[in-house]
């Protein structure tokens, strides 16, 4: 017996709509790395696709908003920052080439860390990741903070900062560092962590973090979560004050482990 075709059309245009449907559903995308998945919401992504790394290529440019990337204390040599700058350049594009990254060396392209706030004023921002942020810092962002009534209209995440800690809580919308032994905490001169093997990863987590989600960063009760997401296996903890026992909102420690130093 042979097909009806009104049939055979209407099934064929049925599959049409369905693919095309499917396509407008949940939209999500996973940033894949060594550790483990980190799901965040983006635009126009089919629903529950999986992608590494290398597929996540952003076609934006400089106008859809510029992730600044300071490259502060124990990031600025010469062999990590040429590392991580290809590793963005091929995935999102610098500035310089109409790309969505903006990188700053601190102190060799700004002598006075002041001078970001003029940077970041004249550019269009959607997020800010400072790399071991130099003394003053915070300073920068309070500045930012009262110029928008309180609230700074992008995310500033701070990984492993040099500056006054009380400072980078209250202007970044997280803080992470290395867990610190009672010693060196009592110690009043700033110590320089060690940056390991797993820095790297964690800071493109942390960009495409930003690049790729549509709403703020979670709240207080869920912001662990998201900031061991980021770093993947290795434990993190609210920082805790050795004095007080009080535990941050936003400061977290990522544990030592056997054989590391920080």
């Amino acid at each position: 017996m042979g097909i009806n075709r009104k049939f055979l059309t209407f099934a064929i245009f049925a599959a049409l709509f369905s693919i095309t449907a499917c396509k407008k559903e949940t939209k999500m995308k996973t940033y894949v790395s060594s550790a483990e998945t980190l799901n965040i919401k983006v635009r126009d992504t089919k629903p529950d696709q999986t992608v590494s790394a290398k597929d996540i290529k952003s076609h934006g440019h400089a106008e859809d908003g510029e992730i600044c990337v300071l490259f502060g204390y124990g990031f600025n040599s010469e062999n990590f920052y040429s590392q991580i700058i290809r590793n963005l350049d091929t995935l999102y594009g610098l500035e310089e080439n109409d790309g969505m990254i903006l990188p700053l060396i601190f102190p060799d392209e700004m002598k006075k860390i002041s001078s970001l706030r003029e940077t970041l004023n004249a550019r269009n921002i959607r997020g800010v990741v400072i790399l071991g942020a130099p003394e003053g810092t915070n300073y920068v962002f309070a500045r930012l903070q009262d110029e928008y009534d309180g609230k700074i209209p992008y995310p500033v995440f701070s990984l492993f900062p040099q500056d006054d800690i009380l400072g980078q809580e209250s202007t970044c919308d997280f803080v992470l560092e290395y867990e610190r032994k009672v010693e060196e905490e009592s110690m009043e001169e700033q110590i320089l962590q060690q940056i390991d093997s797993d820095a790297s990863e964690i800071i493109m987590r942390t960009i495409a973090f930003i690049i790729n989600c549509e709403e703020p960063l979670a709240p207080d009760s869920s912001l662990h979560g998201f900031v061991q997401k980021i770093v993947g296996n290795r434990k993190v903890n609210r920082y805790m004050d050795s004095e007080t026992l009080i535990p941050s909102s936003n400061h977290f420690v990522i544990e030592r482990t056997e054989g590391s130093e920080s």
